[in-house]
């Protein structure tokens, strides 16, 4: 390796990969917003009211993750439990009346003037500094493996959590913080009975959720035949659209800008389904532009989470592999949604959607990516002095 590389003081391949994965978000943002003033929803806002709040989000996210990056590694761990109690709070409120603000039926959201902060996005952030703290600390007094002294402790923070989220009604969040701790617990290597146990405990929460709604139910329902009739109008229009406008754009895209999908035929277009017009516009080939700027991206983060633990940094390795979980699995589960692998869960696509709360959530945990690599680059500098 170049001996310039080696005494960088930060990874210039992450934060590359980052900026260019933000630049694209932007262009797409605007490519897929530009005709939401013509309809009547939207027929009231500024032109490119959705592409000036999203450089305005990324600009945020940006400041905030400097402030992450000037913090402490210890102080995260020592305010560990004071940042979920915070989010907790966060997910209360959402349920108090003129303070919490529902939207189609969902209590996610506390307006805040102009803006709606997300406590949900927040308590993803919260809850891999909080486990990766409580699983450092049972890993180290050896009862990590104990089930009323370790993993139990940890599975209750996370369900009190899981069932605020879960009466939102969120379930797509819901499996994403699941996710994360299962990851982070995982990588801490917890005995394999208890993995066994989460994954079914896991696995029999998500039946259960769908089952007691029947909307869910009937989403299940509309995924399995979304070109039924009495679906293609109504739970299956979204996805029905999506499909089109990924047929549309073939290998090679219509163009970017020549998307027909986002004028008015595809619901959030801007945000959820904004691959949908990518697909459309960039084609198969813009899809797997975008793959491969995510696989390089959480490449590089591994390599930090796997130095962290050579340099015995359990905790700072356990958070770099949360972030890592968070990315991968809301990514993962963006793509299923929009190419119809998956049933239909509003999850935005990692810093490429239209959203505040997730844009300054993740580059604030970016933040701390950015962070453990500095940390690891002055103890590799400092061995060789």
């Amino acid at each position: 390796m170049n001996r310039s590389v080696q005494h960088r003081p930060f990874d210039l391949a992450l934060l590359t990969i980052l900026a260019i994965i933000l630049i694209f978000g932007t262009v797409m943002v605007y490519s897929s917003s530009i005709a939401l003033q013509d309809g009547r929803k939207f027929a009231s806002y500024a032109v490119n009211y959705f592409f000036n709040r999203h450089i305005l989000f990324i600009f945020a996210g940006l400041f905030m993750m400097g402030l992450v990056m000037l913090v402490p590694m210890e102080k995260w761990q020592k305010y560990a439990k004071l940042l979920y109690i915070v989010a907790a709070i966060g997910l209360v409120l959402v349920f108090i009346p003129h303070i919490g603000q529902q939207v189609n039926g969902a209590s996610r959201w506390i307006r805040f003037f102009s803006f709606k902060l997300q406590p949900s996005e927040f308590m993803k952030f919260a809850m891999i500094i909080f486990v990766s703290h409580l699983t450092y600390l049972k890993m180290n007094d050896g009862t990590l493996n104990h089930l009323r002294k370790g993993v139990g402790i940890i599975v209750l923070y996370v369900g009190a959590a899981a069932g605020l989220i879960i009466r939102e009604p969120d379930l797509g969040t819901t499996i994403v913080i699941i996710s994360i701790v299962f990851i982070i617990l995982v990588v801490a290597n917890i005995n394999k009975i208890y993995i066994i146990l989460l994954m079914i405990a896991g696995s029999i929460f998500v039946v259960v959720m769908i089952y007691a709604y029947p909307w869910r139910w009937a989403r299940i329902l509309a995924y399995r035949d979304p070109f039924n009739p009495e679906y293609a109008s109504s739970t299956s229009y979204q996805l029905l659209q999506s499909l089109i406008a990924i047929g549309r754009g073939g290998w090679f895209g219509e163009g970017l800008g020549s998307s027909v999908g986002k004028l008015h035929y595809l619901p959030e277009a801007h945000t959820d389904f904004i691959m949908a017009v990518v697909a459309e516009e960039l084609g198969v080939v813009g899809v797997f532009f975008v793959m491969l700027l995510f696989i390089l991206l959480l490449h590089r983060m591994f390599r930090i989470a796997r130095r962290a633990f050579d340099n015995d940094l359990i905790f700072n390795g356990l958070v770099v592999h949360g972030i890592i979980a968070w990315i991968f699995v809301q990514f993962i589960v963006n793509l299923g949604v929009v190419s119809g692998l998956l049933p239909t869960k509003g999850l935005t696509m990692p810093f490429i959607s239209y959203g505040g709360s997730s844009m300054v959530m993740l580059l604030m945990a970016m933040g701390l990516v950015i962070k453990v690599d500095c940390i690891n680059r002055g103890l590799t500098r400092a061995r060789k002095l």
